[in-house]
C-alpha cells in the first residue's frame, strides 16, 4: 500500500507576480472603457448633435438658450435624452417618445456611419 506525500500548502504565484497581473488587469480594464463623449474623436457627432438641438430646440423648451450656450453643452444635452428616453421606455411614454423621434433617427444614421461635418468646417 502506497502511502500519500504531505505536502505543504504555498502560493502558485510570488506576491510580486500578483501585482503585476493586477496592474495589467487594470490596464486593460482602462483600454476597454469607453472614451469621454467630449474625447476629441467624437467632435464631429458633437457638431452634428449641435446642430440638432439649435434647429429642434424649441421643441426641447430651449428656445430662449443662445446657440453658443447649445453647443457647450452637447454632451449633457445628449445625456439627458437619453436618459428621458430610457424612462419613456420604460413607462411606455410612447408620446414623449415621438415627439423626440428627431433625436433617435438622427443619432442612428450618426453611429450607422454616415458622415459628419464639424461646426467649425
Amino acid at each position: 500500500m502506497m502511502r500519500a506525500k504531505a505536502t505543504s500548502l504555498r502560493p502558485l504565484r510570488s506576491s510580486s507576480h500578483a501585482a503585476a497581473m493586477t496592474d495589467k488587469k487594470s490596464a486593460d480594464a482602462e483600454n476597454l472603457s469607453p472614451p469621454h463623449p467630449d474625447a476629441p474623436e467624437f467632435a464631429g457627432i458633437r457638431a452634428q448633435l449641435g446642430v440638432l438641438f439649435i434647429q429642434h430646440k424649441a421643441a426641447m423648451g430651449m428656445a430662449a438658450f443662445p446657440d453658443a450656450v447649445i453647443v457647450a453643452n452637447v454632451s449633457a444635452i445628449a445625456a439627458a435624452l437619453i436618459i428621458l428616453a430610457k424612462k419613456a421606455r420604460a413607462n411606455d411614454d410612447w408620446p414623449w417618445l415621438l415627439r423626440h423621434r428627431w433625436f433617435f433617427d438622427a443619432t442612428a444614421g450618426l453611429f450607422d456611419g454616415e458622415p459628419v461635418v464639424a461646426l467649425d468646417g
